[in-house]
């Protein structure tokens, strides 16, 4: 199971919450990072692959949920935001894609359906929400 991303904003979560990303849905920071996340998943996954040397084996992206709602940031911030963890939702459910492997999406979970809800993602619950979504993406794979 892969998990990673979120925290990677950096320079970027400022450049959102400034509003100096540059570009529809805020493409001149968030569009570079994409790409490099999906380079990244490709490269984990590759390399899952080769130490695996064609042995059965289950791999799932699990996606970050939105943790940036907080109804004090802009409009626009939001969608930078959004714009965010689609990228990030983008790559790895892309790369899973190419790579036979399995794409689960937490969001409508941890962030509601039109993910602008958060819920406390470290919560037994939410917690509890996560492995059901895994459970249900079966294990084709192994089988």
């Amino acid at each position: 199971m892969i998990s990673t991303g979120p925290n990677d904003g950096g320079e970027i979560f400022e450049a959102i919450q400034d509003g100096t990303c540059g570009g529809k849905g805020d493409a001149a920071c968030v569009g570079v990072l994409g790409r490099t996340w999906k380079r990244e998943f490709d490269a984990i996954l590759d390399e899952i692959e080769n130490l695996r040397g064609g042995r059965a084996t289950a791999v799932r992206l699990v996606t970050a949920a939105n943790a940036f709602t907080d109804p004090s940031f802009s409009r626009a911030a939001l969608r930078g935001f959004e714009a965010y963890f689609e990228a990030l939702t983008a790559a790895m459910c892309e790369t899973a894609d190419e790579h036979d492997a399995v794409c689960v999406d937490v969001r409508p979970v941890l962030s509601g359906p039109d993910f602008e809800q958060p819920v406390n993602d470290s919560s037994q619950e939410s917690m509890d929400a996560v492995a059901e979504l895994l459970v249900q993406s079966g294990v084709a794979e192994l089988e």
